[in-house]
């Protein structure tokens, strides 16, 4: 059962609840995960693919702005358990579920002494698949609460209840977009974008700055609003990589509207204004063209890497016999087992408004996964997990 102190952790409050952040910088996910990697044998690893022999640091692999790819794994074994988080940049409670699965699962196994297990599986954990998108989803984000709070330090040491009642509104006005029923303009803004105005790449951490760069571009080469930056579901490319497949009617559909000179656009009620014909914020499969200017499918990095990392797999006769996404794509990878697990809300900063909602997200997306992992494992161990004890 879980621990007072593990649900606690999870709970990620303290005696000063209204001190604490609802959710991390890409930064303090990373430093986090580091943290556990000292006291549990949680390893970071690099150079994994033959398809990047040279580069030692390039985790899973690397985004088209250089960023690695981050890759911990646990165990040893040839079957190997795959948990890929934040395919999408506005999934950020989903990175940080993953986060909370590695860290009560390293704990499990080394309180109880389930060694055995670390030594048929491969605990393989991508927290972010997609860096560059949660990199620009959050830095629009802690643009706002800093320029709201006129809090020039950064998100992590902003009040949370100011925080809540930011995200509060937040959340109102992201409600009223199926209420503006207004045929796609481009340009146009939602009101929940409109919270946003005045922001553009320069609220990106300097550290990052191609993927800066990369956001620059794309406002600058295809007009896309800065305010959709709140809500960027794309990489830096302003590839959608849960649309990242060969549609090949999709990229006629496309073709047919740019010479019409016109825009094809998202069906999502919150992304109407947000065009699919080119690189945007969320929905655009590919940036590929052949020489006559026609869309074609080209891979994305990411997910490029994630195929690699199987053919790697098959060529040790190793094998992924369990894939668990938040956002899973049934064909990045044809895996024995699927878990498809989703959050339930619209409004990806939902869970930051009631406290108690996000903490059983945390518990209810693990609870989930071992509910699983006991299916596969088939052995006479449970590993259980309850809500209620704490």
């Amino acid at each position: 059962m879980v621990t007072k102190d593990y649900y606690a952790e999870i709970h990620g409050f303290s005696d000063k609840i209204n001190t604490l952040t609802p959710f991390w910088s890409y930064t303090t996910l990373l430093n986090k995960i580091s943290s556990l990697m000292k006291n549990y044998s949680i390893r970071e690893e690099n150079h994994i693919s033959s398809y990047l022999p040279d580069d030692k640091d390039a985790g899973l692999g690397r985004t088209a702005s250089g960023l690695p790819i981050k890759h911990y794994a646990l165990g040893n074994g040839s079957k190997h358990i795959l948990v890929l988080g934040g395919e999408r940049g506005n999934d950020i409670i989903n990175s940080q579920a993953v986060y909370f699965l590695i860290s009560y699962l390293a704990q499990k196994i080394s309180n109880e002494n389930l060694d055995n297990i670390l030594a048929s599986y491969t605990f393989d954990f991508v927290p972010v698949l997609n860096p560059e998108g949660y990199i620009i989803t959050t830095s629009a984000i802690d643009y706002y609460i800093r320029s709201s709070t006129q809090n020039q330090s950064d998100i992590e040491s902003a009040d949370y209840d100011l925080i809540v009642s930011l995200f509060q509104k937040y959340g109102e006005a992201y409600s009223k977009c199926r209420d503006e029923n207004w045929s796609p303009i481009h340009n146009s803004l939602y009101s929940y974008q409109e919270l946003f105005s005045g922001i553009d790449e320069k609220c990106i951490p300097k550290e990052y700055k191609d993927v800066m760069n990369q956001v620059g571009m794309l406002h600058h080469k295809h007009g896309l609003p800065y305010e959709t930056m709140c809500n960027f579901v794309s990489n830096g490319n302003g590839i959608d990589l849960l649309a990242n497949k060969n549609n090949e009617q999709l990229f006629k559909d496309i073709d047919k509207a740019l010479k019409a000179e016109q825009c094809l656009y998202n069906n999502d009620v919150a992304f109407r204004n947000v065009p699919i014909s080119y690189p945007s914020s969320k929905g655009c499969p590919s940036k590929g063209k052949d020489i006559d200017g026609n869309t074609i499918f080209e891979l994305e990095n990411e997910n490029l890497a994630v195929l690699n990392y199987a053919k790697d797999l098959s060529k040790k006769n190793h094998s992924i016999i369990f894939l668990v996404s938040s956002c899973i794509n049934p064909k990045l990878i044809n895996s024995k087992n699927y878990l498809h697990y989703k959050e339930g809300k619209m409004n990806p900063c939902g869970p930051f408004i009631d406290q108690k909602n996000m903490i059983n997200h945390y518990i209810s997306f693990i609870e989930t996964f071992l509910n699983y992992l006991e299916k596969i494992i088939q052995k006479d161990i449970t590993i259980t997990i309850s809500k209620n004890n704490h």
